[in-house]
């Protein structure tokens, strides 16, 4: 959305709460909404009655996420800033509420806006982040069934780097259903796993075993098996998105149709399982392949996407863009080699190229 114009610029500020929001427009008298959707309505045509042509209000939880939505979509301009900097500017009047403040700051425009990704990266931004919720309340059900193994003394994940895998899973559900016997449950093994680490599996499937842990261990897993379920569900969400983003060229089109330079990267555990991802990673941002920089691959390009989208223009130069990054997690830059950042968003980290690589490669296709 553009800045507004000078001399037609008309503020409001909103104090959100999670029941009612306050509103000022300029100086006037506050006015009292309530957070349900049609009172979000009658907000709206109030400010439009108004000639209000810029809102700021404050990023508090996730509750002004609806009335945001609600104003953009009537073609206002929306500032969400940071509740520190608006408390912390000083010649406050003391009987001024929040709501009022924050318009007379906004009239002098001395607010800036929190970056705010267009609406089809922040969907992304919602499935990707629901997917990495999902991960992490998975982790645990990993650990219990490492315990109810424990308490067996089954060791299998001991000699496995991950119980999780094909050969751990085929034991684990095996056990489930009632195999006892060690030559069986072997056999269910990868064969570099019976080729290198036969005997030591052996051992480590002799144990005791106990109603109460192989009824623990049943659990834990069915609710781990669930976890991944919802993941994959997410996974056709975020590729649904994605492919939106990236539609198909026109029949035209396909035979100059970008292809990734380098073959795709090899991606680890908790990975989307979207097919052709890295292609449609190049597609999104405009026919140039990202995972040709050091540590990246399509999933972390996935990842940074859904946070900060593909338009480099909101950024002056590349530590503005760090800065900003900043707002979601945490930026970092390596002071041994200076050439290098990490940017951590959340549930993030990747060790990036410098922000003019990432800059460059995209204001490329945007230009």
């Amino acid at each position: 959305m553009t800045k507004t114009n000078q001399t037609e610029r008309r503020a409001a500020g909103i104090d959100v709460g999670s029941e009612q929001l306050f509103v000022a427009v300029g100086p006037g008298s506050v006015r009292v909404f309530s957070s349900f959707t049609a009172s979000l309505i009658q907000l709206k045509d109030y400010l439009l009655e108004q000639k209000v042509t810029t809102v700021a209000m404050e990023a508090t939880g996730v509750y002004w996420l609806p009335a945001y939505e609600v104003l953009e979509e009537a073609g206002l301009e929306v500032y969400v800033v940071n509740a520190a900097h608006a408390r912390n500017l000083p010649a406050r009047k003391t009987d001024m509420k929040d709501c009022q403040w924050l318009a007379e700051l906004h009239t002098k425009q001395m607010l800036n806006s929190g970056f705010l990704p267009p609406t089809a990266i922040r969907e992304l931004r919602d499935y990707t982040r629901l997917r990495q919720d999902h991960i992490e309340m998975g982790s645990p059900h990993i650990l219990h069934i490492q315990k109810a193994l424990d308490q067996m003394n089954i060791k299998i994940h001991e000699v496995l780097s991950d119980i999780t895998g094909v050969s751990g899973q085929r034991m684990v559900q095996a056990i489930i259903d009632g195999v006892r016997n060690r030559e069986l449950l072997l056999a269910l093994c990868d064969v570099q796993v019976l080729k290198h680490k036969r005997q030591r599996m052996l051992d480590a499937l002799e144990g005791r075993w106990k109603p109460s842990q192989v009824f623990a261990l049943r659990q834990a897993y069915e609710n781990w098996l669930h976890y991944q379920k919802q993941i994959a569900a997410c996974d056709q969400q975020i590729a649904e998105v994605l492919e939106r983003l990236a539609p198909l060229p026109s029949a035209l089109e396909s035979a100059a149709e970008p292809k990734a330079k380098t073959k795709s990267k090899r991606l680890h555990k908790n990975a989307p399982t979207i097919r052709n991802l890295n292609q449609l990673m190049v597609r999104i941002t405009g026919g140039h392949d990202l995972s040709q920089l050091p540590c990246l691959t399509s999933y972390s390009i996935m990842q940074i996407i859904a946070e900060v989208g593909t338009d480099m223009t909101c950024w002056k130069y590349a530590k503005h863009f760090f800065e900003i990054s900043a707002c979601y997690g945490r930026c970092t830059r390596d002071d041994e080699q200076a050439t290098h950042y990490v940017l951590e968003l959340p549930y993030v980290a990747v060790p990036v190229m410098t922000g003019e690589c990432i800059q460059c490669i995209f204001l490329e296709g945007h230009g």
